[in-house]
């Protein structure tokens, strides 16, 4: 009799920091880079390769640089790029990996060549499947035995919160004008505890400006958060992941104590999974070994 228990398991596999990047030469018919303005990164997973008991995972990185010319015009530029790693995990049935943007970093190299440095965070979310060995043959008589094994399942729980308000204050260069904003979320850390959820985090924030002399600028500025997320099957034995997305995000410039200030709403939604391990017991089952 070839009967086999099908094991699930499920397991979170932490967090895989990435650094990626390399040098840049724009074409000769883009005008040379004099100042830069801002540069926003996008990256996705395109495949995934076992390699033994480790699993080499390879994706594309796009950036988005906006930066100055000679003459002091905004000119707008796209690079692509690719990146590989290898995760200490073996390529498995089930499972997702979440991939964000820590932080980008781009330099001037020359009079069209910038370097560019991105780093990464990657999340593998592993659920595995494993089965029991074969009954053993060879018993003596006619023998029933009695099997009575304890499985894994893997318990997942959803959560979210929306519509987080998140306001903040800088301040600007005298007699700016806003030009354009936009924002990204970067969940840090997840603790599970009774019944609720705490997500740590920030919100990081560009403001492309132009100062008194029309000469474009930016303005970064990191917004810390920390949010309870109220689910009742979350317990302290349960690993979270989670992510976050901004809604909409609203600046305007203010004059504040003979200075220009910078107030920002930013509306924010959460969501995120906990995931634990439970041991359970099926109903028994009787095998005769030998007729």
């Amino acid at each position: 009799m070839e009967e086999k228990f099908v094991v699930e398991e499920d397991a979170v596999g932490g967090v895989v920091p990435l650094e990626v990047g390399g040098d840049y030469t724009l074409p000769d018919y883009m005008p040379e880079v004099r100042r830069l303005l801002r540069v926003d990164s996008r990256a996705a997973i395109t495949g995934t390769y076992p390699n033994g008991d480790k699993t080499e995972v390879g994706g594309d990185c796009h950036y988005d640089m906006l930066y100055t010319d000679e003459e002091g015009h905004i000119v707008s530029a796209g690079l692509d790029g690719t990146f590989e790693c290898v995760i200490p995990y073996r390529e498995v049935e089930q499972g997702q990996m979440l991939l964000t943007i820590e932080n980008v970093v781009c330099r001037p190299a020359g009079p069209r060549r910038v370097s560019m440095k991105t780093s990464l965070a990657l999340r593998p979310s592993i659920i595995e499947r494993k089965t029991m060995e074969d009954i053993e043959e060879g018993t003596q008589g006619e023998k029933l035995e009695l099997l009575r094994t304890p499985l894994i399942n893997g318990k997942t729980v959803v959560f979210s919160k929306e519509e987080i308000l998140l306001q903040e204050k800088m301040k600007a260069e005298p007699n700016s004008t806003m030009l354009s904003c936009d924002g990204k979320v970067l969940v840090r850390e997840v603790r599970c505890l009774s019944g609720e959820a705490e997500v740590r985090g920030e919100v990081w924030a560009n403001i492309l400006l132009s100062n008194q002399e029309n000469t474009p600028y930016t303005v970064k500025v990191k917004i810390p958060f920390t949010e309870i997320v109220k689910q009742e099957d979350v317990t302290p034995l349960c690993k979270g992941v989670a992510w976050g997305k901004v809604r909409n995000l609203a600046s305007s410039l203010t004059q504040e104590e003979h200075a220009d200030i910078i107030s920002m709403d930013v509306l924010l939604d959460i969501r995120g999974m906990a995931m634990e391990n439970e041991t359970i017991t099926p109903a028994v089952d009787l095998y005769a070994l030998e007729y």
